[in-house]
């Protein structure tokens, strides 16, 4: 009888040992999924942190760019005045030069 209880001992424990072995496989697994998991997260979040920078860099960009054509166009009408002015001034200059050599 003792033969007959031991063979049934290395029967439920060769039909078991599997079970336990793929039940500690499992749990491995799910280990290996909440840390890739969590990795997944994080990269996420570092990827979804650089996309908005980019995004505000590109539209602090283009609000520069803006601000640039206003100044240049600014500064043509400036360098135009200014242009202008000095013609005015040569002008002058030349009539008050012709006063005195008159005189």
């Amino acid at each position: 009888m003792r033969f007959a209880a031991s063979k049934w001992l290395v029967l439920i424990a060769v039909l078991v040992a599997p079970s336990l072995v793929e039940a500690r496989d499992v749990i491995t697994e799910q280990h290996n999924v909440a840390v890739a998991e969590r990795i997944l997260e994080k990269a996420q979040s570092a990827y979804d942190q650089d996309a908005e920078r980019v995004r505000l860099l590109k539209e602090r960009l283009a609000q520069q760019q803006s601000q640039l054509a206003d100044a240049e166009k600014k500064a043509d009408a400036s360098r135009r005045n200014l242009d202008k002015a000095r013609e005015e001034y040569d002008h002058q200059q030349k009539i008050l030069d012709q006063a005195w050599k008159a005189h």
